[in-house]
């Protein structure tokens, strides 16, 4: 990874206060052990909660490592919009992820209380 698209997602990522900018789960750049003891997780459930940049308009299409183009998102929302057919718009996608987390049919269902109440808030 580049270090701008770093910089941009560090940047993000701390805009957001380490959420998830789909799920809102917290979300980890660095110490993935320190991560996953803290919020009673496994290390392998710890690496979907990995901080990830997201192109809001991808770079297919033209966008670009902006400041306005870049959010931050857990690894498991990031590959899950990306291995869609066809990629949903951000709008779209974040409707679809907060629907699927209300009917406990995310991510979310399959971790502990402590990470859940965390992304509700």
């Amino acid at each position: 990874m580049c270090k701008s698209l770093a910089r941009a997602r560090a940047k993000a990522a701390c805009r957001q206060g380490f959420r998830c900018y789909y799920c809102g789960v917290p979300m980890w750049s660095a110490h993935l052990a320190a991560f996953a003891a803290t919020y009673g997780v496994t290390q392998r459930q710890a690496l979907q909660l990995k901080c990830t940049a997201e192109h809001l308009t991808p770079r297919s299409v033209g966008g670009s490592a902006s400041r306005s183009n870049i959010v931050a998102a857990c690894a498991y929302c990031n590959h899950k919009r990306h291995a869609r057919p066809h990629a949903l718009n951000p709008a779209a996608y974040k409707l679809f992820v907060q629907h699927r987390i209300r009917r406990g049919r995310w991510l979310l269902a399959s971790l502990p209380s402590t990470l859940r109440t965390c992304a509700l808030a």
